[in-house]
């Protein structure tokens, strides 16, 4: 299956590899940010640079995650597959 990209993607699954990895550089970037203000031997320049370029890429990731998807071919998937679903008790129609 391709993975593409835009905002007719919003309604299709995101491909857990790929929310895998944003999952995991979120984590690791955010670790970072708490990180950086306790490292002195980094100038202080150079460490408010990183937090904020760091933390502009967790939002830009964040934001745009769901704007990947992919086109499922079955209607049906398997329980073990899924890892994300919406709630049926929350539906309103």
């Amino acid at each position: 299956m391709a993975v593409k990209f835009g905002r007719s993607q919003l309604k299709n699954p995101t491909p857990s590899k790929l929310a895998s990895g944003i999952l995991l550089f979120t984590g690791i970037a955010g670790v970072v940010i708490m990180w950086i203000p306790t490292a002195t031997y980094i100038g202080v320049h150079t460490r408010e640079i990183s937090s904020s370029i760091l933390g502009l890429l967790i939002a830009i990731g964040n934001f745009a995650k769901p704007f990947f998807g992919v086109q499922p071919t079955d209607s049906v998937v398997d329980v073990a597959n899924v890892t994300e679903m919406e709630n049926p008790d929350d539906k309103t129609d």
